[in-house]
């Protein structure tokens, strides 16, 4: 969060907690409403920083573990306690050129060269295809 929009150290910290915490994208939403009505229009670290938070978000509610993103490749880490059906896994590998998972349970998304921007709204909508399966 950017100090210049929350200048207040205690404030950010405040924030900080109450984002990591959060167990559903409407905290996260209400988050977003209540800094708007501090302190102004959101600038685009703190709407970067909810963006990452709502991924963390759904990050825990299917029990995934890692994701990161090498310039090329998405990638997250299953934990033995998931919630992600192996079927689910098995079935994106049947596409052998964009998906693959290794034996460390870590299913990586070939996503060749994209934006920066791209790269949280393609994470998102990949675990939500996980929620709807």
């Amino acid at each position: 969060m950017p100090e210049a929009y929350v200048s207040d150290p205690n404030q950010r910290l405040v924030l900080y907690r109450k984002l990591a915490s959060a167990g559903a994208d409407f905290e996260i939403y209400q988050a977003g409403d209540e800094l708007r009505d501090r302190y102004g229009e959101l600038p685009e670290a703190a709407e970067l920083l909810l963006d990452v938070m709502k991924l963390r978000v759904l990050m825990k509610q299917l029990h995934v573990e890692l994701a990161e993103f090498d310039g090329h490749n998405l990638v997250f880490a299953f934990p033995g306690n998931t919630k992600v059906a192996p079927e689910q896994i098995l079935a994106l590998l049947e596409d052998g050129k964009k998906y693959s998972f290794s034996p460390d349970y870590r299913l990586s998304i070939r996503l060749g060269r994209i934006a920066r921007e791209e790269v949280l709204t393609i994470a998102k909508k990949e675990l939500q295809a996980f929620c709807r399966l």
